[in-house]
Protein backbone atom coordinates (compact mmCIF):
# COMPACT_ATOMS: atom_id res chain seq x y z
CA UNK A 1 0.00 0.00 0.00
CA UNK A 2 1.39 3.49 -1.47
CA UNK A 3 1.58 6.01 2.07
CA UNK A 4 0.24 9.31 1.63
CA UNK A 5 2.72 11.99 0.90
CA UNK A 6 2.33 13.06 4.63
CA UNK A 7 3.33 9.88 5.68
CA UNK A 8 6.63 9.09 3.93
CA UNK A 9 7.77 12.80 5.02
CA UNK A 10 7.02 12.19 8.62
CA UNK A 11 8.53 8.47 7.82
CA UNK A 12 11.57 9.89 6.71
CA UNK A 13 12.02 12.63 9.17
CA UNK A 14 11.67 9.81 11.99
CA UNK A 15 14.01 7.24 10.46
CA UNK A 16 16.81 9.72 9.76
CA UNK A 17 16.20 10.87 13.81
CA UNK A 18 16.96 7.32 14.48
CA UNK A 19 19.63 7.07 11.97
CA UNK A 20 21.59 10.11 13.47
CA UNK A 21 21.15 9.22 16.51
CA UNK A 22 22.47 5.74 15.54
CA UNK A 23 25.39 6.62 13.69
CA UNK A 24 25.80 10.40 14.08
CA UNK A 25 25.27 13.03 11.59
CA UNK A 26 28.41 13.25 10.04
CA UNK A 27 28.29 9.00 9.55
CA UNK A 28 25.13 8.90 8.68
CA UNK A 29 24.32 8.00 4.65
CA UNK A 30 20.73 9.14 3.00
CA UNK A 31 20.61 5.55 2.06
CA UNK A 32 20.76 4.32 5.30
CA UNK A 33 17.51 6.65 6.00
CA UNK A 34 15.67 5.40 3.40
CA UNK A 35 16.04 2.06 4.11
CA UNK A 36 14.66 3.00 7.60
CA UNK A 37 11.67 4.72 6.20
CA UNK A 38 11.01 1.77 3.68
CA UNK A 39 11.46 4.45 0.76
CA UNK A 40 13.50 4.71 -2.28
CA UNK A 41 17.04 7.08 -2.01
CA UNK A 42 15.63 9.28 -4.38
CA UNK A 43 12.35 9.42 -2.52
CA UNK A 44 14.42 11.26 0.26
CA UNK A 45 15.23 14.03 -2.17
CA UNK A 46 11.60 14.24 -3.23
CA UNK A 47 10.82 15.78 0.31
CA UNK A 48 14.67 16.93 0.86
CA UNK A 49 17.53 18.19 -0.77
CA UNK A 50 20.21 17.07 1.79
CA UNK A 51 21.12 15.32 4.25
CA UNK A 52 21.77 19.04 5.92
CA UNK A 53 18.20 20.18 5.08
CA UNK A 54 16.85 16.40 6.98
CA UNK A 55 18.22 17.66 10.21
CA UNK A 56 17.54 21.23 10.06
CA UNK A 57 13.98 19.83 9.13
CA UNK A 58 14.13 17.87 12.68
CA UNK A 59 15.36 20.93 14.89
CA UNK A 60 12.97 23.28 13.48
CA UNK A 61 10.49 21.03 13.87
CA UNK A 62 11.77 20.17 17.63
CA UNK A 63 12.09 23.96 18.24
CA UNK A 64 8.71 25.36 16.79
CA UNK A 65 6.82 22.47 19.36
CA UNK A 66 8.87 23.03 22.26
CA UNK A 67 8.66 26.97 21.93
CA UNK A 68 4.41 26.49 20.99
CA UNK A 69 4.59 24.21 24.67
CA UNK A 70 6.37 26.77 26.60
CA UNK A 71 4.30 29.75 24.82
CA UNK A 72 1.57 28.57 26.14
CA UNK A 73 2.81 28.06 29.66
CA UNK A 74 3.93 31.61 29.80
CA UNK A 75 0.51 32.65 28.89
CA UNK A 76 -1.11 31.33 32.07
CA UNK A 77 -0.83 34.59 33.96
CA UNK A 78 -2.79 32.36 36.87
CA UNK A 79 -0.26 30.49 37.52
CA UNK A 80 2.27 31.78 39.91
CA UNK A 81 6.09 32.35 37.48
CA UNK A 82 8.24 29.47 39.77
CA UNK A 83 5.30 26.79 38.80
CA UNK A 84 5.04 28.08 35.22
CA UNK A 85 8.91 28.05 34.91
CA UNK A 86 9.23 24.22 36.46
CA UNK A 87 6.48 23.57 33.78
CA UNK A 88 8.04 24.72 31.19
CA UNK A 89 11.20 22.49 32.29
CA UNK A 90 8.40 19.66 32.73
CA UNK A 91 7.62 19.88 28.83
CA UNK A 92 10.97 19.97 27.82
CA UNK A 93 11.64 17.13 29.34
CA UNK A 94 8.74 15.30 28.30
CA UNK A 95 9.36 16.39 25.19
CA UNK A 96 12.55 14.35 25.14
CA UNK A 97 11.13 11.16 26.90
CA UNK A 98 9.00 10.90 24.37
CA UNK A 99 11.80 10.44 22.01
CA UNK A 100 14.89 9.05 23.41
CA UNK A 101 16.69 9.33 19.70
CA UNK A 102 15.64 12.89 19.14
CA UNK A 103 17.57 13.48 22.72
CA UNK A 104 20.76 11.59 20.89
CA UNK A 105 20.63 14.16 18.10
CA UNK A 106 19.70 17.45 20.34
CA UNK A 107 22.50 16.53 22.19
CA UNK A 108 25.22 15.38 19.58
CA UNK A 109 24.69 18.03 16.71
CA UNK A 110 22.34 21.35 18.15
CA UNK A 111 25.56 23.06 19.17
CA UNK A 112 27.50 22.53 15.65
CA UNK A 113 24.40 23.20 13.24
CA UNK A 114 23.15 26.07 15.65
CA UNK A 115 26.24 27.92 14.63
CA UNK A 116 25.97 27.47 11.09
CA UNK A 117 22.04 27.64 10.72
CA UNK A 118 21.24 31.58 10.72
CA UNK A 119 17.11 32.58 10.38
CA UNK A 120 14.52 30.09 11.51
CA UNK A 121 16.68 27.80 13.96
CA UNK A 122 18.29 30.65 15.52
CA UNK A 123 15.27 32.72 15.79
CA UNK A 124 13.40 30.00 17.33
CA UNK A 125 16.23 29.55 19.54
CA UNK A 126 16.46 32.92 20.71
CA UNK A 127 12.99 33.22 21.35
CA UNK A 128 13.01 30.22 23.65
CA UNK A 129 16.12 31.62 25.12
CA UNK A 130 13.95 34.89 26.00
CA UNK A 131 10.53 33.64 26.92
CA UNK A 132 13.18 31.44 29.64
CA UNK A 133 14.69 34.73 30.35
CA UNK A 134 11.25 36.47 31.20
CA UNK A 135 10.43 33.55 33.34
CA UNK A 136 13.30 33.35 35.36
CA UNK A 137 13.39 36.78 35.70
CA UNK A 138 9.03 36.92 36.63
CA UNK A 139 9.62 33.41 38.93
CA UNK A 140 11.87 35.90 41.40
CA UNK A 141 15.44 35.77 40.95
CA UNK A 142 17.26 35.62 44.44
CA UNK A 143 19.97 38.73 44.59
CA UNK A 144 22.53 39.40 42.64
CA UNK A 145 21.46 36.60 39.50
CA UNK A 146 21.20 37.80 36.43
CA UNK A 147 18.51 35.94 34.32
CA UNK A 148 20.27 37.24 30.89
CA UNK A 149 23.50 34.97 32.46
CA UNK A 150 21.02 32.24 34.40
CA UNK A 151 19.27 30.98 31.27
CA UNK A 152 22.48 29.61 29.85
CA UNK A 153 22.74 28.26 33.14
CA UNK A 154 19.07 26.19 33.32
CA UNK A 155 19.85 25.63 29.44
CA UNK A 156 23.40 23.74 29.78
CA UNK A 157 22.05 22.09 33.08
CA UNK A 158 18.65 20.87 31.30
CA UNK A 159 20.63 19.74 28.18
CA UNK A 160 23.13 18.22 29.80
CA UNK A 161 21.01 15.98 32.17
CA UNK A 162 19.18 15.16 28.52
CA UNK A 163 22.44 14.42 27.24
CA UNK A 164 23.15 11.92 30.53
CA UNK A 165 19.62 10.92 30.59
CA UNK A 166 19.23 9.43 26.87
CA UNK A 167 22.72 7.78 26.79
CA UNK A 168 21.61 3.96 27.39
CA UNK A 169 24.66 3.66 29.84
CA UNK A 170 23.34 6.96 32.53
CA UNK A 171 23.53 5.93 35.67
CA UNK A 172 20.60 8.05 36.76
CA UNK A 173 17.32 8.11 35.56
CA UNK A 174 14.73 10.26 33.50
CA UNK A 175 13.02 11.03 36.55
CA UNK A 176 15.60 11.91 38.89
CA UNK A 177 17.33 14.15 36.01
CA UNK A 178 14.15 16.33 35.84
CA UNK A 179 13.40 16.26 40.15
CA UNK A 180 17.03 17.47 40.35
CA UNK A 181 16.45 20.51 37.60
CA UNK A 182 13.62 21.40 39.80
CA UNK A 183 15.99 21.39 42.70
CA UNK A 184 18.01 24.04 41.01
CA UNK A 185 15.96 26.34 39.65
CA UNK A 186 14.10 26.18 43.11
CA UNK A 187 17.91 27.33 44.22
CA UNK A 188 17.77 30.07 42.12
CA UNK A 189 14.63 32.01 42.76
CA UNK A 190 13.42 33.49 46.26
CA UNK A 191 10.06 31.45 45.84
CA UNK A 192 12.18 28.37 46.52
Amino acid sequence: MRQKTGDKHSAILQAAVQVFADQGFAEAKVAWIARVAGVATGSVYNYFESKEDLLHSIFRDMWSRILEALSELAAQEEIPSAERLERMVDAVFDRFSADSNLARVFVNEQSFWMHKWEGDLSDLFQRFMDLLEQTLHDAGLKPGMDPRIQRYLVFGAVRQLIHQWADPKCPFSRDAAHSQILLLLRSLTTAG
